[in-house]
């Protein structure tokens, strides 16, 4: 009952993990009606923004670094709302951020096909030398 539910497109960073590096990381939560853990700092983009490009400039550009400095633990590390919020960002136009999304997206895509295709061929081989080395 006191769950905290996904309006879709909210971005979320881990509140605490292992390394500073390891919680300076978003990803997009596309859905609605998605249940969201407790220990995740949760970021609700406005109309104008693109949230996978969001995730993407928090986990890999120069803010991902500027997070991390504000970690703050030693066994366990923090990242707070308030730490976030300190945080100046500068967005290309809303075209362009779907643009590099886009492009992204589709890296991801083709990786995975990729590996899926590894995969078989990897059973392919097992199958192959089962079947000659008896």
């Amino acid at each position: 009952p006191n769950a905290v539910i996904s309006n879709g497109n909210e971005i979320i960073i881990p509140a605490s993990g292992e390394t500073a590096d390891e919680i300076a990381r978003a990803s997009v939560v596309k859905n609605a009606g998605v249940i969201l853990g407790g220990d995740l700092n949760i970021l609700s983009i406005e109309n104008g923004f693109d949230s996978a490009f969001l995730a993407l400039l928090i986990s890999y550009g120069s803010i991902h670094i500027e997070l991390s400095k504000y970690a703050q633990g030693k066994t366990v590390v923090h990242l707070r709302n308030s730490d976030i919020s300190k945080v100046n960002i500068k967005f290309p136009s809303l075209p362009e951020q779907q643009k590099i999304a886009s492009y992204f997206r589709s890296l991801d895509a083709q990786i995975e096909a990729q590996t899926k295709r590894l995969t078989v061929l990897k059973q392919l081989k097992q199958a192959c030398l089962s079947k000659m080395f008896v």
